[in-house]
């Protein structure tokens, strides 16, 4: 259903290393395998927000990418807000600036603000593209957030490039 994506970004590097430091920290980029049904109109929205996220939590490749995040609570993973592109850099910069619960991550906003545009041009973003982000709003969605301190999780979908990103922490402290 979903194949892997190697996308090379230092910025991720940089940031991954900051967040580990004191907290489990997950990146992976991922695109439908062809031939998904009707590829050319992946992912159908139209069949609601829900059900498309529901595809990916529910896919083998996810579980086998990442297992800490099993066994989901599929009731709590509907309890998400979707972002727009802006939104979700926001979001990101409050990642960054929050840190985990005994880490800073960035020294200051502006160096959050060049921090996730820099990760986001190398990572999923061309100038003008768009995205739809999912920001998991209940902790209880996954086993790796369920018991934490601090976390923080997103499922991020690039139309132009058919490519999922899942960028998440979660610090037990």
């Amino acid at each position: 259903m979903f194949q892997s994506v190697e996308i090379v970004s230092p910025t991720l590097n940089k940031v991954a290393s900051r967040f580990r430091t004191a907290a489990d920290f997950h990146s992976i980029f991922f695109r439908p395998t062809k031939p998904w049904p009707l590829y050319s109109d992946y992912p159908n929205f139209s069949r609601g927000d829900a059900v498309v996220l529901m595809e990916v939590l529910s896919s083998d490749f996810l579980r086998a990418s990442i297992p800490q995040l099993f066994p989901l609570d599929l009731e709590s993973a509907r309890k998400f807000s979707i972002l727009e592109r802006f939104e979700f850099e926001g979001s990101l910069i409050h990642l960054l600036l929050r840190g985990t619960c005994t880490e800073r991550v960035v020294a200051s906003e502006s160096e959050a603000r060049e921090t996730v545009c820099a990760l986001l041009a190398e990572t999923i973003l061309q100038s003008d593209d768009s995205l739809c982000a999912f920001r998991m709003d209940d902790w209880n969605w996954s086993e790796l957030t369920r018991r934490a301190t601090s976390s923080g999780t997103y499922f991020a979908y690039a139309p132009f490039h058919k490519t999922w990103w899942f960028i998440g922490f979660a610090d037990h402290y």
